[in-house]
């Protein structure tokens, strides 16, 4: 009799055991599949694609600024100017104003950046006459498919010298690149 309480439980055991390991890959497979857990996808990493030609005036608008070669959809495009004077400088209305500020009197930064669909014209920036300037435009992918493509944005400063320094920027977001724009006046004794 005891022999048969035996063989009874270890098979209970057993059936109780296989039962619970088939319904733990059952509630494993659905959890995945109608999404009660979800593993976050692996984010491309930012890079940057190229950068066009760069346009420098002595004075006035900046025209057909280059644009990267090898853009595709959703890549983001940033225009950086630097001019040697306090002109506030525009571009055309799909391109959104990310930064601009006066280092001193003779030195200027502003940055624009837009979403492209992967096909786009060079544009002009506006900057009625005032001193030389420079533009270029990079472009980066891997950036946040909608919203703003920036986490945080600093602000232009004055700084004189080396090395160069700046305001700590602490981003929201893990893996943010640090895009660091600066400008400067000819006639430096940098080096």
């Amino acid at each position: 009799m005891d022999y048969f309480k035996k063989v009874n439980l270890k098979k209970s055991l057993g059936f109780l055991t296989v039962f619970f390991i088939v319904l733990g890959l059952i509630f494993s497979i659905l959890s995945f599949e109608f999404g009660w857990f979800r593993i976050a996808p692996a984010q491309a990493a930012i890079t940057l694609v190229n950068c066009g030609t760069a346009v420098k005036v002595l004075s006035g608008n900046l025209a057909s600024i280059g644009v990267p070669t090898g853009i595709q959809n959703n890549d983001i495009l940033v225009t950086f100017l630097h001019s040697r004077d306090n002109i506030d400088s525009t571009m055309p209305g799909d391109w959104t104003a990310a930064v601009s500020g006066n280092g001193n009197t003779t030195n200027r930064l502003e940055a624009w950046c837009k979403r492209t669909t992967g096909t786009e014209s060079a544009p002009t920036i506006t900057h009625t006459s005032g001193n030389s300037s420079i533009a270029k435009i990079c472009a980066f992918r891997g950036v946040v498919e909608s919203g703003d493509p920036f986490d945080v944005v600093g602000s232009v400063q004055s700084n004189a010298g080396t090395p160069i320094n700046t305001t700590a920027i602490i981003t929201s977001t893990d893996e943010a690149v640090i895009l660091h724009l600066s400008g400067s006046q000819d006639n430096n004794n940098w080096g």
